[in-house]
């Protein structure tokens, strides 16, 4: 045994630090068995990209790695860091903060991905586009369903059809009569 069995529940070790529980409450341990972080929350999330989602008080916000908190639990839901962001829900509508804690789109996608190529998929008014980085439409929510880019191009669906989009937008040809 490397750390003593001494925790109500715990996640696994991500960047050095695991989130474990004691009496109901969150809070993470370093490699060595000592409380980094205090458990004061009611629930978290692995550290990913240097921040963890952590839930006080029904909402969700982010902590750095030494626990101090970069975004106020304000959110219903928080996902992981992946390529710099990471999405955020508030009222059934998604939105993403930066690595830096900074939201850069506020909640308004019914859905989302994540981010491939500089880009993600999102769901507005039950069609599916793109978004780039910025948080700028790269292209038009007009498709049923898509997938992400690989290679430079994404798999979209439109009228029940699939074909591929290229990253500059272009339709590659296919039968919408088939």
């Amino acid at each position: 045994m490397v750390i003593d069995n001494k925790y109500d529940n715990a996640k696994v070790f991500s960047g050095g630090r695991a989130a474990v529980s004691i009496a109901g409450k969150w809070g993470f341990i370093d490699i060595d068995g000592q409380i980094i972080i205090p458990p004061v929350y009611e629930d978290c999330a692995n550290f990913s990209e240097g921040l963890a989602a952590v839930k006080r008080d029904g909402k969700w916000g982010y902590i750095d790695e030494s626990g101090e908190e970069v975004t106020p639990p304000a959110y219903d839901e928080a996902r992981d860091l992946y390529n710099g962001y990471a999405w955020v829900a508030l009222n059934g509508k998604w939105g993403y903060i930066n690595k830096y804690g900074r939201l850069i789109l506020a909640p308004r996608y019914e859905e989302n991905n994540r981010f491939s190529g500089g880009l993600a998929a999102v769901k507005l008014n039950g069609r599916w586009g793109y978004i780039n980085e910025s948080g700028r439409e790269f292209i038009e929510p007009i498709y049923d369903e898509v997938e992400n880019f690989s290679d430079g191009f994404a798999p979209v669906c439109l009228n029940g059809k699939w074909g591929f989009i290229g990253l500059h937008s272009e339709v590659l040809p296919w039968s919408q009569a088939d």
